[in-house]
């Protein structure tokens, strides 16, 4: 696969991958995710063997069992076409997260 191929595949702009391999354009997360995809790989392959912890506190980062749900989440939602239905997932998720932090006994 070419890099214009994967240009096409993340939706960016002609050479904005040879750009991020250059380390002279930043990758946002939707682009990196469809990334994955293109390339067949989880998106935590981008981050194995990082010089950079990916967590200042290793107990705080995500199981990958987590990330693999947060992955089948990310696949079933950008299959729904009907932007609305889109929308009204994403509100009931940031709802039921504030609901969360709010049941949370305060410290």
């Amino acid at each position: 696969m070419t890099a214009s191929d994967l240009d096409g595949a993340i939706s960016a702009l002609a050479g904005s991958v040879s750009r991020f391999e250059a380390g002279g354009k930043r990758i946002n997360a939707a682009q990196l995710y469809a990334l994955s995809h293109a390339l067949d790989v989880p998106v935590m392959y981008f981050f194995e063997n990082s010089p950079v912890p990916l967590f200042s506190d290793p107990e705080k980062a995500p199981r990958p069992e987590a990330v693999e749900e947060a992955e089948r989440f990310l696949d079933a939602y950008f299959k729904i076409d009907d932007t609305k239905v889109r929308s009204d997932i994403l509100g009931l998720l940031k709802a039921a997260a504030v609901a969360e932090e709010e049941a949370k006994p305060r410290q």
